[in-house]
């Protein structure tokens, strides 16, 4: 049950956060949400620098 709470605040965050913020401060937050969002409920998860860039341009296209 935990991991779903985990996912929903994550899914949350991926899906909101773009829209407001810019690629630099996206990529910040996947590679350590709480340094570009204290508050973040997301934990840093080890991600090579190929999927964060992947990921940002992914979440830029929304």
């Amino acid at each position: 049950m935990k991991t779903r709470k985990w996912l929903f605040f994550a899914f949350t965050s991926l899906i909101i956060l773009p829209a407001k913020r810019d690629a630099a401060w996206i990529r910040l937050y996947l590679k350590d949400p709480m340094a570009a969002l204290p508050e973040a409920k997301m934990p840093k998860v080890d991600l090579t620098d190929q999927e964060i860039a992947d990921l940002t341009a992914f979440l830029r296209l929304r």
